[in-house]
């Protein structure tokens, strides 16, 4: 199985494949350290062995000589069995950021596939918006291997295509995604607000990424 690495660029996805796999990619705090995807073997819990891939980090308003060589080096991303989504927490504009990347994946076609969200350099913030915002992400810290263990288990959950907890607000306006959320997943709590229903399900990531997919949209 491969796993990829994907993220807005500095987010440190190249620290995060080094503190999970004690490997040596290199770590530049720049545009485009990694061009080239770079390969680790991972060894999960149970034993099975699973490739993790570091692709090119995102950016918005690309250069267009760079476009057709950034779209190249996600090819990965399409081949990947799941992908971690890392995102830097301590950048200012962390959820526009995390946005842009699901952006581009849904051009790609990517967001069908299982995705962990790893929110990486919690060590760095006290408080964050997008931590709270986003219940079903694992807060990690490559550089002090916060969470790394949850964030594996995470990895092998979403292999074994298990599903997971997520807590979601679903505003009243969008009831078919309550219908998805019952039918597909195992529903532990409903609470209703001014605004929605506050859920918490246990689901496929397949099925989850997709309702999240539209909440963003609403």
């Amino acid at each position: 199985p491969t796993v990829a690495l994907v993220g807005y660029t500095n987010a440190g996805k190249s620290s995060l494949l080094n503190a999970l796999t004690e490997g040596g990619a290199v770590a530049h705090n720049k545009l485009f350290a990694t061009l080239d995807p770079t390969a680790r073997e991972l060894l999960l819990p149970d034993k099975r062995r699973v490739m993790i891939v570091d692709t090119v980090g995102f950016v918005r308003k690309l250069p267009h000589h760079l476009v057709t060589a950034f779209r190249a080096t996600l090819e990965e991303v399409k081949f990947a069995d799941v992908l971690i989504h890392v995102v830097d927490v301590s950048h200012e504009e962390a959820e526009e950021q995390a946005r842009a990347v699901e952006q581009v994946l849904s051009e790609l076609g990517a967001l069908e596939k299982s995705i962990v969200l790893a929110l990486n350099k919690v060590d760095k913030v006290e408080d964050c918006p997008i931590i709270a915002a986003r219940g079903e992400a694992i807060p990690v810290s490559a550089e002090l291997g916060t969470n790394l263990a949850r964030l594996i288990e995470a990895v092998a959950n979403a292999l074994a295509d298990k599903p997971q907890r997520y807590s979601l607000h679903v505003p009243f306006s969008r009831g078919d995604l309550l219908v998805i959320l019952h039918e597909k997943g195992d529903v532990h709590s409903v609470d209703y607000t001014e605004s929605g229903t506050d859920i918490v399900v246990d689901i496929l990531p397949k099925y989850a990424n997709k309702v999240e997919a539209e909440l963003r949209k609403v």
